[in-house]
C-alpha cells in the first residue's frame, strides 16, 4: 500500500508539475500577446505625425542611417538577390531605399517586400511607395518557406517585439544560408564617456517624449519609446541572442553618439 501511495504522488508530481509549468508558458505567452497588442494600438494612433516626428527628433539623420546600412549590406551580401524582407517596416521608408538601391545596381528581378503589424502605418507606406509590396502580418510567423529570403532587415522595431528571440528564430528560418540579417536599433546605455552618456541621456529621456508627444500629441507613445529603449537589450546582448539563434556576426558598428546601432549577421 505505501509503494502505491509513493508511485501516486510520484506520477501526481510529474503532472502537476508539467501543468504548472505549461500554465506559466501559457501566462506569458498571454502577457506578450497583449504587449504586442498595445504596441501596434500605439503605432496606428501615432502614424499620422510618425514620419514628421522621426525625421524633426532625429534631425533628418535617420536617413543617412537607414542609408548608410543598406549601402553597407550590399557590400558584404554578393550573392545574386532574389528577394529582401523587410520586417516592421512602418511607413516604408528603408523598404523603399532597398528597392532604389537594387534598382542602381542593377538588380531588375529582385522582390522587395515590407511587413508589418499596423494596419494604419501599412497604409501610409503604401500611399509613399505604390510600386512596392506591402504585407499585415507577424514577425514571430513570417508567411514565407524556409531558405527563400536573400535580405531580412528590420530597422527600429525589434525593440517593439516581446518575443525577440521568436523573431529571431524566425528571421533565421525563412533566411537562404549565408542570408544576411539587417537590425537598425536603439540599444540600452552601456559604458561610454560620461559627458557623453550625460547629453544622450537629456535627449533620450526629456527632449525626445517632450517634442514627440507635443508633436503627435501622444505623450504616452513617446514615454513608451524613452522607457522602451531604456529596459531593452545592450549591444554585446543583442550580438549573444543573434549567435544563440545561429547567426555569424558580419559588421556591427553605431552612428551618432552611439545613438543608433547596426547589426550584420549571417545565417550559418
Amino acid at each position: 500500500m505505501g509503494l502505491y501511495f509513493y508511485n501516486l504522488s510520484v506520477i501526481l508530481h510529474i503532472k502537476l508539475g508539467g501543468f504548472m509549468t505549461k500554465t506559466a508558458n501559457q501566462i506569458e505567452i498571454t502577457k506578450n500577446e497583449v504587449k504586442q497588442k498595445r504596441i501596434i494600438e500605439m503605432f496606428n494612433a501615432i502614424s499620422p505625425s510618425y514620419d514628421k516626428v522621426n525625421h524633426i527628433l532625429s534631425f533628418g539623420i535617420d536617413k543617412l542611417w537607414r542609408n548608410s546600412a543598406v549601402k553597407k549590406a550590399l557590400s558584404i551580401y554578393k550573392s545574386d538577390i532574389d528577394m529582401i524582407l523587410d520586417v516592421a517596416c512602418g511607413t516604408g521608408d528603408l523598404t523603399n531605399r532597398w528597392k532604389e538601391a537594387l534598382r542602381k545596381n542593377k538588380y531588375k528581378n529582385a522582390d522587395v517586400i515590407g511587413l508589418d503589424l499596423s494596419e494604419k502605418m501599412l497604409k501610409i507606406a503604401k500611399k509613399k511607395f505604390n510600386d512596392i509590396s506591402f504585407i499585415q502580418e507577424s514577425a514571430t510567423s513570417l508567411p514565407f518557406e524556409d531558405n527563400s529570403i536573400d535580405i531580412v532587415s528590420i530597422a527600429y522595431g525589434i525593440r517593439n517585439i516581446p518575443q525577440m528571440q521568436d523573431a529571431l528564430k524566425e528571421f533565421h528560418r525563412v533566411l537562404k544560408k549565408g542570408g544576411l540579417l539587417v537590425i537598425l536599433e536603439f540599444m540600452k546605455d552601456v559604458d561610454e564617456e560620461r559627458a557623453l552618456l550625460k547629453l544622450k541621456h537629456l535627449y533620450m529621456q526629456h527632449i525626445l517624449p517632450f517634442v514627440g508627444g507635443m508633436i503627435s500629441r501622444n505623450k504616452g507613445a513617446y514615454n513608451y519609446l524613452r522607457d522602451s529603449i531604456s529596459n531593452f537589450v545592450t549591444p554585446k546582448e543583442m550580438e549573444n541572442a543573434l549567435s544563440k539563434c545561429g547567426f555569424n556576426l558580419e559588421f556591427s558598428n553605431h552612428y551618432t553618439m552611439n545613438m543608433s546601432h547596426v547589426f550584420m549577421s549571417k545565417k550559418l
